[in-house]
This record gives C-alpha cells, sequence and structure tokens, in this order.
C-alpha cells in the first residue's frame, strides 16, 4: 500500500482552506512556543509526524518520514538526535544516526512514521510504513556505537507481509516489543535467546484499522485504538489481556465503541493511561464534528462496561480541530496536546486543558500556541508531546518541519 493512500486513510487532507473562524478557546500568548530546528529538507530529513523520546541528557530522538538519503530521491526517512545547547542559547545541534535506503526489498525499510522506544541497554526500535523484503514495512533496532562519534548500527528485525507500519512499539520488562500493522494485525516481537538469533514473530490479534501506538500497563495488559471498527464503526478503545499459561491466546476486550456523534469518531492518536483511566483524542466527532478530548474510565464493579466522557470537543476557533496526536499530563492534572489544524491561522496548534475546579464542571481550553507555517514556526503538528524538564517538546510535519518547545 503507498504512502499516499495510507496518508488518506488517516484522514489526514493537506488542502488548507479559507474557515470564517469564531470565539474557541481562550488565547494565550504565542510567546510560550519556540522552535529548536527546522529540518532544511535535504540530507537531515523532513516531515517528521511523530513524537519524541529522550535520553538521560535531555538529547531528544526522532524520525522523518522522507529526506535523508538524496540519492533515492528523499524517499526513506530518518532517525536523528537534537542534542541541547553546550551554552545557554547556543542552538541545539541535529544529529542523522541513520539513513533509510529507500526500500531495498530485503535489507531495510522506508518512510517511518513511529515514535522510537529505548530498552534498558540504549538500543532504539521502531517501525517502518513501507521498504523491506515485501515492501510493506519493517520493524528495525539500531545499535549505539561503542565509542563516542562511532556510527550507529541498523538490524532488521522483521519484515512485514502486509503490514505497512505506522504504529510505534511498546516494550516490556523482558525485551518483548508489541505493536501493529495498519490493518490491525496486533504482534509480539520476541527477543532471541542466543546474541545473533531470530527475534520470534507471534500475533496476538487481529483488529481494525490501527494508528496510535498501543501502551502496556503493570499487568502486561496491552491497550490501543482502531479508527474506524466497533459496533457502529466509528472508532473502539480495546484491551487485549495476556494468557494465564504460555502459548494461550490473548483475550480481547472492547472497551468502548464510538458512536460516531457527540462522543467522538476516529480515534487515530495515541492512548495515554494515569490512574487505570486511558484518555486520548478523536479526529472526528464531539459537537462540531471537528474532533474531541476523552477519557474510558474503567468501572467500579467487575463486569460494569466502562465510562467514556468527552472532556472537550473542538469549535473550529482559535482552539483549533482535527487531533492527531494524543495528550501528556503536566502539573496540577492539565491536558497538553496539539491539533493538526485550526487555529488563527489553520495550521494546527498547542493547547491545554485545565480540569475543573468542581465535580460537573467543565474543563477549560486555552490555546497556547497558533502555528503560522511562516518564517521558522511550523504546522500541522501531528505528534504526541514530550514532558521533560518541565516543558512540552513535538514535531511539525508541514513544509519540511520543526522541533519545537512549549513551556507550561
Amino acid at each position: 500500500m503507498s504512502s499516499q493512500n495510507l496518508w488518506f486513510a488517516r484522514s489526514r487532507v493537506a488542502t488548507v482552506f479559507a474557515l470564517f473562524l469564531f470565539a474557541g478557546g481562550a488565547l494565550a500568548s504565542a510567546q510560550t512556543e519556540r522552535a529548536l530546528f527546522v529540518f532544511n529538507g535535504a540530507s537531515d530529513g523532513y516531515s517528521p509526524h511523530a513524537g519524541l523520546v529522550a535520553d538521560s541528557s535531555g538529547a531528544l530522538y526522532g524520525t522523518t518520514a522522507w529526506g535523508g538519503n538524496t540519492a533515492s530521491g528523499d524517499y526513506g526517512g530518518v532517525v536523528f538526535k537534537l542534542s541541547p545547547p553546550a551554552a545557554p542559547g547556543s542552538p541545539w545541534v541535529e544529529s542523522v544516526l541513520y539513513k533509510f535506503q529507500g526500500g531495498d526489498f530485503s535489507r531495510d525499510g522506508a518512510n517511518p512514521y513511529c515514535t522510537l522506544v529505548f530498552d534498558s541497554a540504549g538500543n532504539l526500535y521502531g517501525t517502518t510504513e513501507d521498504g523491506g523484503q515485501y515492501e510493506a514495512g519493517t520493524i528495525f533496532q539500531l545499535v549505539p556505537p561503542a565509542a563516542p562519534g562511532g556510527a550507529w548500527t541498523e538490524n532488521l528485525l522483521y519484515s512485514g507481509q502486509d503490514a505497512y507500519y505506522l504504529t510505534g512499539l511498546a516494550i516490556d520488562g523482558s525485551g518483548a516489543l508489541y505493536g501493529a500493522g495498519f490493518y490491525g494485525e496486533v504482534f509480539q516481537l520476541v527477543p532471541p535467546t542466543e546474541p545473533g538469533g531470530a527475534w520470534t514473530y507471534n500475533a496476538l490479534a487481529d483488529m481494525g484499522n490501527m494508528t496510535g501506538n498501543l501502551i502496556l500497563d503493570s499487568k502486561g495488559n496491552l491497550y490501543g485504538t482502531t479508527q474506524d471498527s466497533g459496533r457502529h464503526n466509528a472508532g473502539l478503545v480495546f484491551a487485549l489481556k495476556p494468557p494465564a499459561a504460555p502459548g494461550d491466546p490473548w483475550t480481547q476486550v472492547d472497551l468502548y465503541s464510538f458512536t460516531g456523534g457527540s462522543d467522538g469518531k476516529t480515534p487515530v492518536s495515541n492512548l495515554t493511561l494515569k490512574g487505570g483511566v486511558l484518555y486520548g483524542t478523536t479526529q472526528n466527532g464531539g459537537s462540531l464534528n471537528l474532533g474531541t478530548v476523552y477519557s474510558v474510565t474503567p468501572p467500579s464493579a467487575p463486569g460494569s462496561p466502562w465510562t467514556e466522557a468527552v472532556l472537550y470537543s473542538f469549535q473550529r476557533g482559535s482552539d483549533g480541530e482535527g487531533p492527531v496526536g494524543g495528550v501528556a499530563f503536566g502539573n496540577k492534572g492539565v491536558i497538553y496536546g496539539t491539533t493538526s489544524y485550526g487555529g488563527s491561522d489553520n495550521f494546527g496548534t498547542v493547547y491545554s486543558l485545565t480540569p475543573p475546579s468542581a465535580p460537573g464542571d467543565s474543563w477549560i481550553e486555552t490555546t497556547l500556541h497558533s502555528f503560522t507555517g511562516k518564517g521558522n514556526d511550523g504546522d500541522v503538528p501531528d505528534g504526541t508531546l514530550l514532558l521533560l524538564h518541565g516543558a512540552f517538546f513535538g514535531t511539525t510535519a508541514g513544509g519540511y518541519g520543526t522541533l519545537f518547545e512549549v513551556s507550561q
């Protein structure tokens, strides 16, 4: 399946159209956002769609879906590192850790849309939409150099046959990886028992179209969303429970089926688990069909249904519309996220949601930044924000793309 087809499958319409804006949430100062790095559209990669991860030094790691290997027409994409400045006020420094080769049909992947994940040894893991033995996506490992300044080494762990991986990976304490292909096959990839051995692929379930990462809880349960299945074909929040005995099947539990109305539609984002409650966004649905932020709460009594609540419906004002990224929590339970469109220039926003002061009151939305697409300011933020040292970091995919910081 081509990148273009999957792009439209996520309902990411790149055409910018004029809107008559009316009042949405409260508008905050645009000074809360600053660009840390602007991609140049060449060997450093371009169009980062996913969120970021960080190491103990505060360096940021991510992927771009395009660019890097200019000999292949910028097809491959890159894995990059952005190092914080050595002195206050100095620029952040980008290093390209790996350039994908543009789909070699046997050795390499292409077009990573994923957020990366670290293991305890400092190896990075991720997925590509294209490339690999069947030109249908790969799962890869990047091993850091043995000596400073050396090259990272890419290991191809698995080539999907009908996968087209748009999700990233979750990792458990044993080093096993969990993810899903776009068409819904949820898998486990188990590391070899001896160095140099093959990883073992186990199919766990067959779900609907998936673009958001799976997450793990402390009991080994997996949680995720499908964007267009469930009882109403408007999206589903589900859990997969591990078997009591190794080799037995995992158990699927449907937690909430969206109706496609005011409760939301098309949940394409990652989930966030906090205090046993799942939080996420829907790209569509809500009071004006412009997307929502929602929670799904477990029942107080076993066997009772989980409860979905819409925390906020986007209004096509300064508050934005069409959230693709998930949410992150800051101080005092405040939620932070992005919308891919809307805002003052229809290039997306960064927003916060402050919890109600009394039960039954509304969450309060504040627009922290409206992207303009001008100068060093980006547009179309698709990834989930990363909280690091009291600030949030994210990416924009429009144009060549940027990495940005937003204060709380």
